[in-house]
């Protein structure tokens, strides 16, 4: 059964936030069921120096896929620790590093090196080691997508369709 819920779209200047955002679900089942927004970060309501090789990030762009919603239902095979934070690929910005952060600089755009990493939230922070750098050439929208969709449309393509001589493969993509 598909779900229909109604989301206001929130625009800020990071800046003046005040409260941390995020989208978080404390036992499985249907989104529309289970899914509310946090003001903020579970566990995170605090947020102290980062430590040597942490990174502090902010959110630029998280898409929904069906494997999140699997994941929130509890049929997908990754099942995080709940309560969760929802979305399973994002690109986020670099805003501050660790003293002794060596892979990544202010300003950077990184993606989360793991599935169930919870990219739906306005801002996170982390070890360096659990970050992809993103090339600078990339459009912010192409790298939030670039972890799962591209995957997904290879394993398709190499388990279900054997691409033929003379077929075509059409991919749609926002830039």
């Amino acid at each position: 059964m598909m779900f229909v819920k109604t989301v206001r779209c929130l625009r800020w200047n990071y800046q003046n936030t005040i409260r941390r955002l995020s989208v978080v679900y404390a036992a499985y089942g249907a989104p529309g069921d289970v899914l509310s927004l946090h003001t903020s970060g579970i566990g995170e309501e605090k947020r102290g120096p980062l430590g040597p090789t942490e990174v502090f990030l902010r959110m630029l762009a998280a898409p929904v896929n069906p494997a999140d919603i699997n994941m929130i239902q509890g049929t997908y095979p990754i099942k995080p620790t709940l309560p969760a934070v929802g979305g399973n690929e994002g690109v986020f910005e670099v805003l501050e590093v660790g003293s002794k952060c060596s892979k990544f600089k202010q300003g950077d755009r990184v993606l989360p090196l793991s599935a169930g990493w919870g990219t739906w939230r306005s801002e996170a922070w982390c070890s360096e080691d659990d970050l992809q750098l993103v090339p600078a050439d990339i459009p912010v929208i192409a790298a939030a997508t670039i972890t799962v969709n591209p995957c997904t449309a290879y394993r398709m393509l190499e388990d279900y369709q054997q691409l033929q001589e003379g077929m075509h493969c059409s991919v749609p993509i926002m830039l």
